[in-house]
């Protein structure tokens, strides 16, 4: 799908089969971090992302009823507007393995992926960090068959506890004309 009319802050990636087979819906999550602390002299060697699942319902358990992570180029990370919904890309930030399937999501507990080098790679060290959510059969373009609703509700940066989390590990390498020295850091950032 590369189309869509209404903007939403909620985090709630889905696909869906309505109103008797007649209609369908797909959502995405959009969940920006400004990590422009980091500096243009950081490099990034580890990333992992926390999400607080509150809801969720798994109408079409097939193997494709999973949410992954991947980066967006959403124009404004404070608001989003409906030309921004084919701004999702396809590439996962994370191994295949890091999908996390719906009927496995327990409440109320912290999700974590794990970034691989390419989701490392989608850590803006001077602006925002536009990260996205989407669910499987959005994302591997498989049509959610059952009559009823594919999703997760994650709590967003709105919440007041369990808020959206990306910890970021990096290192810093400053040189002069005598010396370099190298620092390690982890910044852990709120999405807000």
């Amino acid at each position: 799908a590369a189309s869509g009319n209404t903007p939403e802050a909620a985090v709630q990636p889905m696909s869906a089969l309505q109103n008797g087979g007649t209609q369908w819906q797909i959502r995405r999550a959009f969940i920006p971090f400004d990590t422009s602390s980091l500096g243009a002299n950081a490099a990034v060697t580890a990333v992992t992302l926390d999400l607080f699942p509150n809801a969720k319902e798994d109408a079409d358990n097939d193997g494709n009823d999973f949410i992954s992570v991947v980066n967006t180029t959403v124009a404004d990370p404070t608001s989003l507007v409906a030309e921004d919904y084919d701004q999702w890309g396809s590439t996962r930030a994370h191994e295949i393995t890091e999908d996390k399937d719906i009927t496995g999501i327990t409440l109320s507990t912290t999700l974590t992926w794990t970034f691989n080098a390419t989701g490392r790679g989608f850590i803006s060290l001077t602006g925002w960090t536009k990260l996205g959510l989407r669910e499987g059969h959005d994302l591997v373009d498989d049509a959610n068959n059952a009559a009823g609703n594919t999703f997760v509700t994650f709590n967003s940066s709105a919440d007041t506890a369990n808020k959206p989390t990306v910890n970021i590990t990096y290192t810093t390498t400053s040189t002069s004309t005598s010396t370099t020295s190298t620092s390690s850091s982890t910044s852990t950032t709120t999405s807000t």
